[in-house]
């Protein structure tokens, strides 16, 4: 498989503004959460800080409940402020 675009750069998921872990979750190299990167959206993968790609983004990690759940939410589809309410 050869690389369709060279520029873009790599890195791992702890330092990316795509991975999006629970509101109160320490970032770590072990913590689990949910890769928000456009490319890779569709696949709702759930990722450790370890993992890594050419979708990087420096920046903050983003924070959302329901991150760290199997299979991780449809992006958008959980509010913010915590998961769906049982009913």
């Amino acid at each position: 498989m050869t690389d369709q675009n060279p520029k873009k750069e790599w890195g791992l998921c702890v330092d990316c503004q795509n991975w999006q872990i629970e509101l109160n979750a320490i970032a770590t190299h072990q913590t689990a959460g949910l890769c928000l990167a456009a490319a890779l959206r569709p696949f709702r993968l759930r990722v450790t800080g370890n993992s890594g790609c050419q979708e990087f983004h420096r920046g903050p990690t983003a924070r959302g409940a329901g991150s760290n759940l199997k299979p991780p939410p449809i992006p958008g589809n959980v509010p913010p402020s915590g998961p769906p309410a049982a009913t």
